[in-house]
């Protein structure tokens, strides 16, 4: 088993007296107030103002973080209640020490070897359970608040002991699986296996994927299994996708959902608006219990503002500036109330104020960026602003992929500062030519045996003059450093060899000494000796 999943059963008191006495509830958290679960599903990435000045390249990096912020609304605390009441009523008709579920589990044996699904052996079967289906357009995080909701349960709790007698079982509290891109029911109940595998370390889907069973032969080992693991909640996302299924094929998934809710199991199917036409007229489960939990996008509300203002405080630019009513209605105007397009665009502006090095988001700014990257969803979002006319053209809104743009201004901002280090390297590469020079000419009429104050009088001078050939500055400055006589005549300053002994070896006169007598270029013997470095070695240092 994967111990990354499980929890040793801990019983708690109940104060419902339905969830007394049943290991399978008393096991879960304590149901939460609302405190709590702002508490368990918000995140705030971490910010610091001092980081506004780094560098682009590094900020870029930290703007990232954008994604990772979780602002909790009204409409998630409605939905951890809902869930968390399905969880406990489809519990409560499954109490693991009660003789009834022995009895269930004995059914769940004849059902597979009819392949077929039954409710009970006579009997008449009452349910308190249900589910309910959670509809909304893509980019309002309904995948994202169900894995945070979900994730404030463990997914996996050891039973051993339940109030001083032996109870060894393994309990799988919620499954989450993807509905199949082409709505094949035996596709999903591969997956179901797979998915179980992968938590409880089993051997399910290697067992029956081997078998070649049909779908209708895998459901019943599915509920079995269901039973077994006492698994306390279903979800199936992307339900949009049993659209695409074959003739029947939507129908018959649909039936063995409700079958799993007649089991006392609740399911709830997560899609887009494109699923609605199928789960309005074929899911029966919505005549019962929860009903429909259609999530519509954000109006210019206090949700709104609560989400906007939070978004606001991440400002990596420079120059951040208030929040201010202008910008909140751009931003809506542009997003239309869609949780992802607005982080995205709000990313997209900070990104380019950087990049742009402007390092100010203005209204401006955000509508310029949403008019070159809002192109795919532009279609969409002009319906929706026009009070949802034409929007039955568009079954769903796409989801704004914005690794292009993320790439082009990473670029953009490599390239400016590519050419600053180019410009840099430039300038430091005629400085050291000039150095170079001065260097070179130096050692030449030392040699000839000036002094290197009488030669630092005149050589800046004939350096800036912008000549580069060493022969030519060598004769300019003999011109500078010989004196001319009273008749017109140049009259030859008397060189006097410098009787300087010279010992150290990293002494530039000595390697100059050292290359004349070799009969080496000096140059060279000053880059071998690391005096000047050559001007490919620069470049691959800064590259």
């Amino acid at each position: 088993m994967n111990t990354n999943y499980a929890v040793e059963a801990n019983y708690k008191e109940q104060l419902v007296n339905e969830y007394e006495g049943n290991p399978f509830i008393e096991a879960l958290p304590l149901i939460f107030n609302k405190e709590d679960v702002i508490n368990k599903i918000a995140f705030y990435p971490k910010f610091d103002i001092r980081e506004r000045e780094y560098e682009a390249h590094i900020r870029l990096h930290l703007i990232q973080r954008l994604f990772t912020y979780f602002q909790p609304l009204p409409i998630h605390l409605e939905l951890e209640s809902r869930m968390s009441r399905i969880l406990r009523m489809g519990y409560a008709m499954r109490n693991p020490i009660i003789p009834k579920y022995v009895r269930d589990l004995n059914n769940g044996y004849k059902d597979i070897l009819n392949e077929q699904i039954t409710l009970g052996n006579g009997e008449n079967y009452v349910t308190t359970s249900s589910g309910f289906s959670l509809i909304g357009v893509s980019g309002m995080g309904k995948s994202t608040i169900l894995s945070k909701l979900l994730s404030t349960m463990p997914q996996v709790i050891l039973h051993s002991n339940y109030r001083g007698r032996p109870f060894s079982m393994t309990q799988l509290t919620y499954l989450k699986l993807d509905c199949p891109f082409d709505g094949s029911l035996k596709a999903l109940c591969l997956e179901y296996f797979s998915c179980v595998d992968r938590i409880l370390s089993t051997n399910y889907f290697e067992k029956y994927s081997m078998a070649r069973l049909s779908a209708n032969a895998m459901l019943p080992i599915i509920n079995q299994i269901s039973r077994n693991v006492g698994l306390g909640l279903l979800v199936v996302d992307e339900i949009q996708n049993l659209s695409l299924a074959k003739s029947g094929g939507s129908e018959k998934m649909l039936n063995y959902f409700v079958s799993m809710v007649n089991l006392s199991i609740p399911v709830i199917l997560v899609g887009t608006p494109k699923a609605m036409p199928i789960l309005q007229g074929e899911f029966r489960q919505a005549r019962r219990g929860q009903g429909d939990f259609v999530w519509d996008r954000l109006k210019k509300s206090k949700q709104w503002d609560l989400l906007i203002e939070g978004l606001w405080d991440y400002q990596w630019v420079r120059n951040p500036q208030p929040l201010t009513k202008e910008i909140s209605d751009v931003l809506f105007d542009e997003c239309q109330g869609i949780i992802d397009i607005c982080i995205k665009l709000f990313f997209m502006a900070q990104v380019r104020a950087i990049s742009s090095k402007k390092e100010t988001i203005t209204s401006e700014l955000i509508k310029k960026v949403a008019d070159e990257n809002l192109k795919l969803v532009r279609p969409m979002l002009q319906s929706l602003k026009n009070g949802g006319k034409g929007l039955s053209l568009y079954n769903d809104i796409m989801i704004l992929d914005i690794s292009n743009f993320i790439n082009n201004e990473h670029n953009q901002i490599n390239l400016n500062s590519t050419i600053e280090q180019f410009k840099k390297i430039k300038e430091e590469k005629n400085n050291m030519q000039s150095f170079d020079l001065k260097k070179e000419v130096t050692i030449r009429l030392l040699d000839l045996g000036f002094k290197e104050a009488e030669i630092n009088i005149y050589l800046d001078q004939v350096i800036n003059i912008g000549e580069t050939d060493i022969n030519k500055i060598t004769r300019t400055m003999l011109g500078f450093l010989m004196k001319t006589g009273n008749n017109g005549s140049i009259v030859k300053k008397k060189a006097k060899k410098s009787k300087i002994e010279l010992k150290d070896k990293n002494d530039i006169r000595y390697i100059a000494k050292k290359c004349k007598e070799e009969e080496k270029s000096i140059y060279d013997g000053l880059i071998n000796n690391n005096y000047i470095k050559e001007f490919d070695s620069l470049i691959m240092e800064v590259i």
